[in-house]
């Protein structure tokens, strides 16, 4: 299979100077605009670096889902506590790793730049985190959770000729309950570590 995939191109369009009619020659690769109306700037250019790489990635991104099939679906998050903290970890670690860098061996204009990026994204993130209230909400959660669960063992010892009242069968729910509690730990930090 070939890669026939072309950039598009544009043309530049910029006002020109002398006629006020829109610039007819080609727009510099990645840009809107052609040499003479800035699409040589630097800013320009690092403008499309950036589009060229999310273009890339998009494009794999495709081609990894046409390779998985018609069925292939992008799985929805159901977990978005968990994904908005593992967001914020990376990019608090982005952050870090760039402080480290500026302290150790000084940064370019464009790391820089990207320090700075780091650390408004990290500070926004973080912020959103704490405008949720996420941690009562994962609270409140886990109680319904625990009274659905408590409920159903409940039922089930009933079913099976126990009383549910007895101190014997509570402290058996009780343990049981705090076992699983405790693999569920044991498994979010085993896929933690990944």
């Amino acid at each position: 299979m070939t890669n026939n995939y072309q950039p598009r191109r544009l043309v530049c369009g910029a006002k020109t100077h002398w006629s006020g009619e829109p610039c007819k020659r080609w727009a510099m690769a990645g840009t809107t605009r052609c040499r003479s109306h800035g699409g040589a700037s630097p800013q320009a250019q690092a403008k499309a670096r950036e589009r060229e790489a999310t273009e890339k990635a998009q494009r794999a991104l495709s081609k990894q889902m046409l390779q998985q099939g018609a069925g292939a679906v992008i799985p929805p998050v159901t977990d978005p506590l968990r994904v908005l903290s593992s967001l914020a970890g990376e990019i608090v670690a982005l952050k870090d790793f760039f402080g480290s860098r500026l302290l150790s061996e000084g940064l370019t204009p464009a790391e820089i730049s990207s320090y700075e990026r780091a650390l408004d994204r990290a500070r926004s993130v973080l912020v959103d985190m704490g405008r949720l209230n996420l941690e009562e909400r994962q609270v409140a959660l886990d109680q319904r959770t625990a009274g659905i669960v408590i409920d159903a063992m409940a039922t089930f010892a009933k079913a099976m000729g126990h009383n549910p009242s007895d101190l014997v069968v509570r402290e058996v729910i009780r343990n049981s309950l705090l076992e699983a509690n405790a693999r569920s730990k044991a498994i979010d930090i085993k896929a933690g570590s990944r």
